[in-house]
């Protein structure tokens, strides 16, 4: 047998990668990269506390066009501030 050496090994394996495409991770060419939206941190996403309990809420993807209107961070927490709010209401009006 022959020493094993960079002679013995294929050319393909030395070549130099395409510009833009890095060697681990997504491949993506320079082209696409330049039209795609940058990454952005969680922290630098904007955020506001829950009405119901005080939970800091993080924006998300699905609330894009409504998140002036976004209240309460779960259906749980929008539960909990309906039923206080009819038993509020319920209190007010039974006591003369």
């Amino acid at each position: 047998m022959a020493a094993s050496g960079p002679s013995d090994i294929p050319a393909c394996r030395f070549r130099r990668p395409e510009p833009g495409i890095r060697r681990r991770g997504s491949l993506v060419p320079d082209s696409m990269r330049q039209r795609m939206a940058k990454m952005r941190r969680k922290a630098d996403l904007p955020e506001k506390p829950c009405r119901n309990c005080g939970r800091p809420m993080v924006w998300r993807k699905a609330w894009a066009r409504t998140w002036d209107e976004v209240l309460y961070c779960s259906d749980r927490c929008r539960a909990e501030a309906k039923r206080a709010r009819a038993t509020d209401l319920r209190e007010t009006t039974s006591n003369p």
